[in-house]
């Protein structure tokens, strides 16, 4: 039998990123003034949230996949044009105040895990799932 997936909504705001770039750098140290990016710090903890989830449920780690989408066109030199190749599926939301939103799909059963995770809560707001 297939299972139901669901989509969570998180919101990290930008105190809680800036809070675990703080939490990453002392952990790592400055080494060749290498510094995560927001979007590598939120990729990272929901992983690690993610992955302690489905270890929860199984009693073991299984092999898991993150995709991370992006829009290198204007990052070029000379930029290439919109029409070059196609489109990127990007499942954050930069706004305004610096806070980052993220979609997570996992079955129904792992999304309520998720969705109570600790570690998790500490650092994003969720916002109620959707159905797909």
């Amino acid at each position: 039998m297939l299972s139901k997936f669901k989509i969570g909504r998180f919101v990290v705001s930008a105190s809680k990123i800036t809070e675990l770039k703080e939490k990453v750098i002392s952990l790592i140290g400055r080494v060749e003034q290498y510094y995560p990016s927001r979007v590598e710090l939120v990729l990272g903890k929901l992983s690690k949230c993610a992955a302690a989830v489905v270890k929860s449920k199984t009693g073991s780690f299984k092999p898991t996949v993150l995709f991370q989408g992006a829009n290198p066109r204007g990052r070029m030199d000379p930029p290439l044009p919109d029409t070059l190749f196609g489109n990127f599926v990007w499942q954050f939301a930069d706004t305004a105040d610096g806070a980052i939103e993220v979609l997570v799909t996992l079955d129904e059963e792992e999304i309520s895990i998720f969705e109570r995770h600790e570690e998790l809560l500490e650092f994003a707001s969720v916002n109620p799932s959707i159905d797909v």
